[in-house]
């Protein structure tokens, strides 16, 4: 008796939803995801302006806190024994409508200290850091990417 042999097409992945373009506020996540059909095992790689971005292997591509940095496009490879297929590229912008305070910070080169804000100087006065600051030139300037939409913020440095 002949073992029967099963005749198994593989099939190359096809892209049935790329990824789509995306405008977050500064600091937010978003997520890029795509679909794709094909033979098992599909496998993702996802890429920012042409480069692999490490650890991004899954069907879709978690961003967190968004900035200048991350502004570009994304793609997404898939691929299995069958073949290989690269979405249509997804853009990132930043919404460039709102506006941020910045703060300069005087001091000595290498001195270290806090940016603060209060909203009111009511007292007792509650102060919120916005980060901590190592001095590199005077003015150190820093965008407090907390203020946008803020009727009003005062500020402060505190030496540490």
């Amino acid at each position: 008796m002949t073992p029967h042999l099963q005749n198994t097409t593989l099939v190359p992945p096809t892209i049935t939803t790329n990824p789509a373009s995306r405008v977050v506020s500064v600091g937010a996540s978003t997520t890029f995801s795509v679909s794709a059909t094909g033979s098992a095992l599909l496998n993702y790689q996802w890429f920012f302006n042409g480069s692999a971005i490490n650890g991004a292997t899954g069907s879709s591509y978690n961003l967190n806190n968004a900035g200048a940095t991350n502004v570009g496009q994304y793609t997404v490879t898939v691929w299995n024994t069958a073949g290989t297929n690269t979405s249509t590229a997804a853009g990132l912008w930043l919404n460039a409508l709102k506006m941020y305070v910045g703060v300069n910070v005087y001091g000595p080169v290498g001195a270290n200290c806090l940016v603060q804000y209060a909203t009111n100087l009511t007292a007792p006065v509650t102060w919120l850091t916005v980060q901590s600051v190592t001095i590199v030139t005077n003015p150190t300037v820093i965008i407090d990417y907390g203020s946008a939409d803020k009727p009003q913020r005062f500020y402060q440095t505190v030496p540490q």
